[in-house]
């Protein structure tokens, strides 16, 4: 992949005249775009294969949403992000679809209020989450955590309108896509991400 993208940009680097330092822009850029492409590919097969795709697809915008502004852990390689991506958003969807409608609404609504007074706080108190690998300014910090608080209250509409039109399936995925987002903005979030991004490397290290 990388050889492939590397040479796309030297093409660019070639048709357009570009420099070192915007060629490597280039290619950071087309490395984004491949990868959203992998992502978003293998969320819809894994979503679809489960019968959940508009579920999972709900769970997996509503966290993508919320992360944009937020930030939050990672994942050392992209191929493990490709795998998380897919199978989290298929999980709630599938837990979604067949757990919403066992649900009262007076428990649903419960979990609405719960998840936004949780979400609130989370986000107030550690969003901005940054990695060493994407840095934020300082001076942005408090655009980015305001930016985060208000997502998580808009998401009271979509939430409302899911549960008074009876499809409680769409209010649940939305909901833990939404939950989990701000999970990997905590200390336990960043310590799981730790622990999947290094799952199997100690043991490959090993036998090496």
């Amino acid at each position: 992949m990388q050889r492939w993208i590397q040479s796309v940009a030297l093409w660019f680097k070639g048709q357009l005249d570009l420099d070192e330092e915007k060629t490597e822009v280039v290619a950071y850029a087309l490395t984004s775009l491949f990868l959203i492409f992998v992502d978003l590919t293998l969320l819809v097969l894994v979503c679809w294969f489960l019968g959940v795709l508009k579920e999972g697809l709900i769970a997996a915008f509503t966290g993508a949403l919320l992360r944009l502004a937020t930030g939050g852990a990672h994942l050392s390689s992209p191929w493990r992000c490709a795998v998380l991506t897919a199978l989290l958003p298929a999980f709630f969807g599938y837990l979604g679809k067949y757990a919403g409608p066992l649900l009262a609404p007076e428990v649903l609504l419960i979990l609405l209020i719960s998840l936004l007074v949780w979400g609130i706080v989370i986000v107030n108190k550690y969003a901005p989450a940054e990695v060493k690998e994407r840095p934020i300014r300082p001076e942005k910090r408090g655009f980015y955590r305001k930016a985060g608080i208000m997502l998580v209250i808009f998401w009271a509409i979509p939430a409302l309108f899911f549960l008074s039109t009876n499809r409680p399936g769409f209010f649940l995925a939305g909901s833990c896509g939404l939950w989990w987002q701000t999970v990997t903005l905590t200390p336990p979030g960043f310590a799981i991400y730790r622990y999947l991004s290094d799952l199997g490397l100690k043991r490959k290290e090993a036998k090496g």
